[in-house]
């Protein structure tokens, strides 16, 4: 490893240690609790805690034999943390100890760090590795246990840093032949570990339909977001784990304010929701007052605040119709709001420019294309995709619509215009018929982020055996102020 940088893993590098490193990583840490944290290691009451730190990762990063090692994210210079590794020879057997030096982490990182920095080790030919934790952050216990270490004593830690400044910490080691070999599970397997962590935790799985097929297959509640909503707020179990994106469990912990509500893949967001900010539909509002905003349930928290009602792509144009007033504003997606006010024209409904960036890819020849493939075939599209695509259309509705339409249709072929993953949903459910993909792009990736895998470790981490899970945390006020909206679209929805 030695003079070189080291690709982790996908998204991790480790590098070697630079005086600049030293230098960002602590003048960012000046204000950070992680001061307080590391002036318990030290007991000189005369010297700045940073000052001193600062000097010793300085002068060590300037000597020829320096181990401190800095991890990046791929294809950024900038370090996140910094790893220190101790070798020492006993018995003429090489060991090592490293520390994990906390600053950004999250994401899972510090495992990720941790694991894939063992395994590098153990490849470059170390038989034994040691890491260290203070002893008031746990937190870092059961990282190091995740990554197959156990706890243990060793005195290179004293060795490192002088003894009598040092707080006393936990060791934990590993050994390269007592390694567990990894065991493999099958996708049934971990369904079946799933289903039974679901009734350990109490715990109720909430899976969007555009999730993959082994997941839907062991969720408690699939469906669009509109009836996902109405079965978040029924739902008895203590735990809610969503298999979505951000906002769709965010929905569900203002529904469900007393339970805990976690996401599976801490990252699937959704980037209609983040299109518009708060301050630009209060302005809106404040010009034109009589004008109710009515929000498509894809939007932030936040955004849910300052507006009237929600609707989902299977409820909007029941709500329209039943508010009672003629002026709207409707956001963030153009293209559904165009459907709709070409359904309502009654109703003076002003649109802005956003919406979903996978649907509204479908072009018109496309669909020209598919069509003449597949003469036969009716074409059912999502009233996302552009005015001029669902003109061509057979039929046109939601995500749960589409696939009631096809389900009871006599027709025996059909082009899917939405999200690729109802193609296979409607394969599996209707083995007679055919369904084909209006273009392989119609593929949302922040759903696809969600895996098997994604929702049993969350679940392990919800039953308190490791694993790691992501829980959505919302302020009263924020849940009261936005769950209006939401309650509103429940009630006119019926």
């Amino acid at each position: 490893m030695a003079g070189r940088s080291v690709l982790l893993t996908e998204r991790l590098v480790l590098r070697p240690f630079r005086k600049d490193d030293a230098e960002a990583m602590f003048l960012n840490w000046t204000s950070d609790e992680n001061v307080a944290r590391y002036c318990r290691w030290y007991a000189h009451e005369n010297i700045s805690i940073t000052e001193k730190l600062l000097k010793m990762y300085i002068d060590d990063a300037a000597s020829e034999t320096s181990y401190r090692w800095a991890i990046t994210l791929n294809g950024h210079d900038e370090p996140i943390g910094c790893i220190d590794v101790v070798q020492f020879r006993e018995n003429s057997v090489p060991e090592v100890g490293y520390v994990l030096s906390r600053r950004h982490w999250g994401q899972g990182l510090m495992t990720e760090a941790l694991g894939a920095v063992t395994e590098e080790l153990f490849r470059c030919g170390f038989s034994k590795i040691f890491a260290c934790h203070a002893v008031d952050n746990p937190a870092s216990g059961r990282v190091m246990e995740k990554c197959g270490m156990v706890y243990t004593h060793r005195e290179w830690i004293q060795k490192k840093f002088n003894s009598d400044e040092l707080c006393e910490v936990k060791c934990y080691g590993i050994e390269k032949s007592s390694r567990k070999k990894e065991n493999p599970m099958t996708v049934r397997e971990l369904q079946d570990n799933i289903l039974k962590l679901k009734k350990e935790t109490n715990t109720a799985i909430l899976a969007h339909c555009y999730q993959a097929r082994e997941i839907t297959e062991i969720a408690d509640f699939v469906g669009d977001s509109y009836k996902l909503s109405v079965d978040a707020k029924g739902v008895s179990a203590d735990n809610i784990l969503f298999c979505g994106v951000h906002f769709m469990a965010e929905t569900a912990k203002m529904l469900s304010p007393q339970k805990r509500v976690y996401l599976a893949a801490k990252n699937a967001g959704c980037p209609m929701a983040e299109q518009m900010e708060p301050e630009m539909i209060k302005a809106l509002r404040e010009a034109e007052p009589d004008r109710k905003v009515v929000a498509y349930i894809n939007t932030t928290a936040a955004l849910k605040t300052v507006c009237d009602v929600c609707v989902t792509s299977s409820s909007a144009l029941k709500i329209v119709r039943a508010m009672d007033c003629d002026k709207l504003l409707f956001i963030p997606d153009c293209n559904l709001g165009d459907y709709i006010r070409q359904q309502c024209p009654e109703k003076d409904i002003k649109l802005l420019n956003g919406g979903c960036p996978t649907h509204a890819r479908v072009t018109v020849k496309e669909v020209q294309t598919a069509k003449a493939e597949h003469p036969e075939a009716l074409f059912l599209v999502h009233p996302e995709c552009t005015p001029k695509v669902v003109a061509l259309a057979d039929y046109v509705g939601s995500t749960t619509g589409i696939m009631d339409f096809a389900k009871k249709s006599d027709a025996k072929e059909f082009i899917i215009g939405t999200e690729n993953s109802i193609v296979e949903h409607l394969q599996y459910d209707c083995p007679e018929k055919k369904f084909y993909p209006v273009t392989k792009d119609l593929v949302c990736h922040n759903m696809k982020l969600t895996t098997l895998p994604d929702v049993y470790n969350s679940l392990l981490s919800i039953a308190g055996r490791g694993g790691e899970s992501f829980e959505i945390i919302m302020d009263d006020e924020l849940i009261g102020s936005a769950r209006k909206c939401i309650d509103e679209m429940i009630r006119l929805g019926g």
